[in-house]
């Protein structure tokens, strides 16, 4: 798999383009900003760890809308401006096989999010640093969430493309499945959730389709309508 010349080809074109260049440098200055503006400013130790408490739940939930809103572009263009431009043909004709070609593209969007993920690393240790923030309940937890969650965009990025005619259509569609994904996913739970039976069950799997839960959970937040009709209110 390191030796698949698509997967070099991906990542060098997606490292060269200037989009890229700006989510990296958009990801470090945001990052940086957060615990700059959060650093404790005083000579006192918060033994309670509510500042970097407050700190890791802005940083969650920015990592989560950039692979969310950021990572799906790339795949969703690349299959689709292949066949724009011809080289998909040739792709298929050539020795790699249709596995080969798939992976190298998957991975390749992969390797962008661990760039991406990598340029957090300095603001999470500082998160940790400050107190208050769990590396093994919740730090790495988080970050293995988003690479499974990249793993499911990725895939669902490049299944559109396969299928579509523009890199336009493309982006719409993959969007749109993203936001059936991550948001509509939730929405059977919410209003089913302490009505028993058989569609309630359902419901209460399908939320697990979208990371939002997992991701709340991490952060110390209670799940997204998590009081059903059938729960007494204390």
């Amino acid at each position: 798999m390191l030796n698949n010349p698509i997967l070099e080809r991906e990542l060098l074109s997606l490292f060269r383009t200037g989009r890229s260049f700006g989510m990296q440098v958009g990801v470090a200055v945001f990052c940086t900003l957060l615990i700059g503006l959060r650093w404790p400013d005083v000579a006192q130790v918060d033994l309670a760890g509510t500042r970097s408490r407050e700190v890791f739940v802005l940083f969650g939930y920015a990592l989560l809308a950039s692979v969310v809103l950021l990572v799906p572009s790339f795949p969703a263009a690349s299959i689709v401006r292949e066949r724009q431009q011809r080289t998909l043909v040739l792709l298929l004709h050539s020795p790699l096989t249709a596995r080969s070609i798939y992976f190298g593209k998957l991975v390749a969007t992969l390797g962008f999010v661990l760039v991406l993920i990598a340029l957090s690393i300095p603001a999470a240790s500082a998160c940790h640093a400050m107190g208050g923030v769990s590396l093994t309940r919740q730090l790495l937890p988080l970050y293995g969430v988003l690479l499974i969650l990249a793993l499911q965009l990725g895939a669902v990025g490049l299944w559109v493309s396969s299928r579509s005619r523009s890199p336009e259509a493309s982006l719409r569609v993959t969007y749109g499945c993203v936001l059936a994904v991550v948001v509509f996913s939730m929405m059977p739970h919410f209003f089913l959730q302490g009505s028993g039976g058989v569609p309630a069950s359902v419901a209460s799997y399908l939320r697990f389709v979208s990371p939002v839960p997992a991701v709340m959970e991490l952060l110390g937040h209670r799940d997204i309508g998590q009081r059903g009709a059938g729960q007494s209110v204390s």
